[in-house]
C-alpha cells in the first residue's frame, strides 16, 4: 500500500504546436531600365537599408538622353523667347502696319513655343529620372539574397526574373 499527500500548486502547462517565422515583407528587385550589369553594390546576406544601391547598370546611353533633353529645353526656351519678342511686336503694331490675323499668327506661335518648352521640360525630367534608375536601389530595410545575376548581364526594362530580393525580418511575424 502506498500514501500519497495531495495539495494544491500550480503547474505550467505545457502545449507544443506547430508555427512558422513569416516575414513581414519581401520584394523582387528587378530594373526599371535596361542595360548591362556593371556592377554588384552590395553584400549577399548582410542587412540592407532602404535606399541603398545594390547594382548599377551601365548609364552611357542615359546620360546622353539627359544632355540631348537639356539641350532640346535650351532650344525651346530660345525659341520662346523670339517668338515672344515678335508677339509682343506684332500687338504693338496691330493697326499701324500689322494686321489682326497677323497679331493671331504670332500668339499663335508664342502659345505653341510656350508648349514646346513645357513639353522639353518633361523630357528632361524623363531623362534624369532614368538616369537615377540606372543605380538600383533596395526600397525596403531587410536581407538581401544571392544576386541572379552577375557583372556583364543584359537586363531589360520590365523583365520578369528578379535580380535580388530583399526580406524584411524586424518585426517578424510568428503564425
Amino acid at each position: 500500500v502506498g500514501v500519497v499527500k495531495v495539495s494544491r500548486e500550480d503547474v505550467p502547462r505545457i502545449v507544443t504546436l506547430p508555427g512558422r517565422a513569416v516575414a513581414v515583407s519581401s520584394t523582387a528587385i528587378r530594373p526599371r531600365v535596361g542595360g548591362i550589369v556593371t556592377a554588384i553594390l552590395y553584400q549577399p546576406g548582410g542587412a540592407i537599408d532602404a535606399g541603398t544601391p545594390m547594382f548599377q547598370i551601365d548609364d552611357t546611353t542615359y546620360q546622353a538622353d539627359a544632355a540631348s533633353a537639356a539641350a532640346q529645353l535650351a532650344s525651346a526656351e530660345a525659341q520662346l523667347t523670339e517668338t515672344k519678342a515678335s508677339f509682343e511686336r506684332t500687338k504693338r503694331l496691330a493697326g499701324a502696319g500689322s494686321t489682326e490675323a497677323q497679331v493671331d499668327s504670332a500668339r499663335a506661335a508664342y502659345d505653341q513655343a510656350q508648349a514646346s518648352v513645357q513639353s522639353a521640360q518633361a523630357d528632361l525630367t524623363l531623362a534624369k529620372a532614368k538616369l537615377s534608375w540606372t543605380t538600383v536601389k533596395s526600397p525596403l530595410a531587410g536581407v538581401a539574397s544571392v544576386a541572379a545575376i552577375s557583372i556583364g548581364d543584359l537586363v531589360t526594362e520590365g523583365q520578369a526574373d528578379a535580380m535580388a530580393t530583399v526580406t524584411q525580418l524586424d518585426p517578424i511575424e510568428v503564425d
